[in-house]
């Protein structure tokens, strides 16, 4: 099946990130033509590596990648499928021959646990007396677009994760130094990556007071690594780590204890890590976000000294944030989160993956089609 995958990019790594995991998850593990259509092929660059910033036109791992600025897709006719990311407003001249083509048109919405999206999943909106705009939300249980996840993830986290000698090797691939993998069973390995918004400093207070060696690892332009100086004398370790791609980024996450994250793309990621995991959602006016982290909290239901430090986080409270470490990561919280993290990871994985479900439909609408 032709795909064309529109992307804007908002929120640095999070809307990109989607876009070309949910390309390469289409273009590799179920044989669609796909292209995708991007704005910053800058910001693309740096989640991989094989991307060239400045070509118009580029194929990598399979999928063919326009720069959305090029005047060379104004001229390309749609693919039997357009998906628009995040309602990134598809050019009109293209929404035209979308129209003439009878192209199947899908708007991914943003990932949420809410229940009224249950609701309003696939329901269409009129473009025109024949065609239709669909509306596609991701999320977590068979009433909703499900979330991506590749054949074979889990076992191949799984394998990893057994093994300390490879979760090393990966590490020290990223520059880590030798000293830091010594004794590794005796620290706590932390990926932090968050919005500026949260209170940064005191989560470093908050593991100082746990007494045991914490190495946090933050990449470049981290807020963190601003206070890397000031506490290289303590137990806390700050240490600054490249830019990596997709598949490395997994790696990363399944090589860490726990994982604080932001945004859609490394939160799907964390989940799929089986780590304890804390979620930095995206701010909105009027404190929705909160509304929205309600509704992942009740569904996620983890142990409730992390559901104090995944509010403490995003709600800027630092004594309970500095207290909800102290219990987190107490000796039985901590094995009840870990256990939890792995449990629920392990379950919402037998459910069919966003991939599955999107091609799904598109079968449906394609009468007789045989695109599954």
């Amino acid at each position: 099946m032709k795909i064309d995958i529109f992307c804007k990019i908002i929120d640095n790594y999070g809307d990109i990130g989607f876009s070309w995991r949910l390309a390469n998850d289409l273009a590799n593990n179920y044989n669609c033509i796909v292209r995708l259509i991007v704005d910053n092929l800058t910001t693309l660059s740096s989640i991989n590596s094989k991307i060239n910033s400045n070509s118009k036109y580029q194929i990598i791992d399979n999928i063919q990648i326009l720069d959305w600025n090029s005047d060379y897709i104004l001229e390309i006719k749609p693919a039997e499928l357009i998906i628009e990311t995040f309602s990134c407003k598809i050019p009109d001249e293209y929404i035209h021959k979308i129209i003439e083509n009878r192209s199947c048109w899908i708007n991914i919405e943003y990932l949420t646990a809410e229940s009224w999206i249950e609701s309003c999943h696939l329901l269409p909106s009129k473009i025109s007396k024949n065609s239709n705009k669909f509306f596609f939300f991701p999320g977590f249980n068979d009433k909703t677009g499900g979330i991506i996840l590749e054949p074979n993830l889990i076992k191949k986290r799984n394998v990893f994760q057994e093994s300390l000698s490879t979760q090393m090797s990966f590490l020290k691939t990223l520059g880590i130094d030798d000293n830091l993998l010594k004794e590794r069973s005796n620290k706590i390995f932390c990926y932090l990556f968050c919005y500026n918004t949260t209170p940064i400093e005191d989560i470093i207070k908050g593991f100082i007071k746990l007494n045991k060696e914490i190495v946090i690892f933050a990449n470049i332009g981290n807020p963190i690594l601003q206070f890397a100086k000031y506490y290289d004398h303590t137990m806390i370790k700050i240490i600054k780590i490249p830019f990596i791609d997709q598949n490395d980024f997994d790696k990363l996450l399944w090589s860490m204890d726990v994982n604080f994250v932001r945004g859609e793309d490394s939160f799907i990621r964390a989940i799929w890590s089986g780590r304890p995991m804390i979620w930095n959602i995206y701010k909105q006016k009027d404190n929705i976000h909160i509304n929205k982290l309600d509704y992942w909290i009740n569904i996620y239901n983890p142990p409730i000294s992390v559901k104090k430090l995944m509010y403490s986080w995003n709600k800027n409270n630092s004594n309970l944030l500095i207290k909800s470490i102290q219990e987190s990561f107490s000796y039985e919280n901590w094995i009840k989160w870990q256990k939890h993290a792995k449990n629920w990871s392990n379950n919402l994985s037998q459910q069919s993956s966003l991939s599955f479900r999107l091609l799904k439909f598109c079968t449906k609408h394609f009468k007789n089609a045989k695109i599954l």
